[in-house]
């Protein structure tokens, strides 16, 4: 399509992922699955190249990315497990892209704000399924 001010729909579906994609710094797994001749399988596509992109790699290194291709006429599916252990699952089928970005957010500003609390940083690890707090610790290596 020509270019001619407005977003053809890819480069909408792109853009929407990619606004989705700066909330992926706490996901721990992502699960996407496609039935090849589905109408929707492009939304499933664009997850599966953006996940497998090296910037997303950089991103988030401990992110398990998985994709499937099923042959039973399955709606297109994204599975989505952040580090705390909870577990989001879209069909792409019937939910619009933003609708799973403002979801995807909204759980993201929730682990940050527990991180906070906690006083937590980007470089403090925090095991999946688990809301236990991670002791601190100088440069030294003493408890703060």
């Amino acid at each position: 399509a020509e270019y001619m001010g407005e977003l053809t729909k890819a480069e909408q579906l792109s853009s929407a992922i990619m606004c989705t994609t700066q909330f992926l710094r706490y996901v721990s797994k992502i699960r996407v699955s496609y039935y090849p001749l589905n109408p929707y399988n492009g939304r499933a596509k664009e997850w599966i190249n953006q996940m497998l992109n090296p910037r997303m790699a950089k991103l988030n290194p401990k992110c398990d990315v998985d994709y499937k291709i099923v042959m039973d006429g399955s709606p297109t599916a994204l599975n989505v497990t952040f580090i705390d252990g909870t577990h989001m699952d879209f069909n792409l089928d019937k939910t619009p892209m933003f609708l799973v970005g403002q979801q995807m957010k909204y759980h993201h500003s929730r682990i940050e704000a527990k991180r906070m609390i906690q006083g937590l940083d980007d470089e403090d690890d925090w095991e999946v399924g688990t809301e236990a707090t991670v002791e601190k610790k100088d440069d030294k290596g003493k408890k703060k």
